[in-house]
């Protein structure tokens, strides 16, 4: 799905994205590929005024899967991931967030009791759902996975709305 947005304080417009794309498990070897440029030639086909573009959804891979087809065809096409998550990326640093909250979790929780990070050397957690934008003068203030309260013993104090956390960018559009 797709909308332009405008601004209201600053009257800037914007291309706003949402995806969720096959299930990797139900998906073929090029789906996720495919799937990624059919949404880059809606972008370039619906975006006629070139606005700056944030693209959200599920991915439905990780920086440890290989290949992270869609999102590297996203990147290949010039859009900025504020995490990097580079193939197996390790730490935090050169990312394009100024400030990330959160961050060691995963993005996913399959209705787990505790939510779940990567662990290790990892600074970062892994993600199935992405936010990304069209240029690096899109502003990432803060990038963050919404994880809920936890009580005292790192467990989910509510019930889960999803197997999946939000995640959010606070942005500053160009």
């Amino acid at each position: 799905t797709w909308a332009e947005f405008k601004d209201r304080n600053t009257g800037k417009r914007f291309f706003f994205v949402n995806t969720h794309l096959e299930p990797a498990k139900t998906a073929k070897k090029k789906t996720h590929a495919e799937q990624a440029a059919l949404i880059l030639g809606e972008i370039k086909s619906q975006n006629t005024a070139k606005l700056p573009v944030i693209l959200v959804g599920d991915l439905a891979a990780t920086k440890f899967s290989k290949p992270n087809a869609a999102h590297d065809a996203f990147v290949k096409a010039g859009y900025i991931d504020p995490l990097g998550n580079k193939y197996k990326q390790k730490t935090a640093k050169g990312i394009h967030a100024e400030k990330v909250v959160n961050g060691v979790w995963n993005s996913i929780n399959y209705f787990e009791e505790k939510p779940q990070k990567v662990g290790g050397a990892y600074e970062l957690g892994s993600y199935l759902d992405y936010i990304l934008v069209s240029s690096s003068r899109i502003r990432v203030l803060e990038w963050k996975t919404v994880v809920g309260r936890l009580d005292a013993k790192g467990r989910f104090a509510d019930t889960l709305p999803s197997d999946h956390h939000l995640v959010r960018a606070v942005v500053v559009l160009p």
